[in-house]
Order: structure tokens, then sequence, then C-alpha cells
């Protein structure tokens, strides 16, 4: 592998990577993404609930690192 060091910048405490904020905890949600997700309205119907219920199982892997931590 190769790096292009005018590509590269080092000693940066976090920063936006894939659509990931990498901080030096790790892989943190993007709050850009989570925004939604908190402003969602309260689900009131079958459809609205499996739509929540889908996002809280994409961001699971997330809550998990934050309960370590």
């Amino acid at each position: 592998m190769r790096f292009n060091p005018e590509k590269c910048t080092f000693g940066v405490r976090a920063g936006k990577f894939l659509g990931f904020c990498l901080t030096e905890r790790g892989i943190e949600a993007n709050p850009n993404k989570f925004k939604a997700f908190v402003e969602l309205p309260t689900p009131d119907d079958k459809k609205s609930i499996q739509t929540l219920n889908r996002m809280l199982t994409s961001l699971s892997r997330f809550v998990a690192k934050s309960a370590q931590h």
C-alpha cells in the first residue's frame, strides 16, 4: 500500500471517513445522520414501527460501543 503525503493528514484527533466519524474512541455514528433519527415523530402505525426498528438495528453497534465507554 502506498500513501500520497499530499492527501494524508496526520495528528488529527477526529474526522469523517466514508460517512462515519472516526475518533480516538473508535467509529461513531455520524451526527448528521443521527439527527434525522432523533427528530423522527413517534410511530403510530405498523409501518412506522417497522421503520423505527430498522433504524435501531442499524445504530445498535454504536449504542453497544458507547455503553462500554
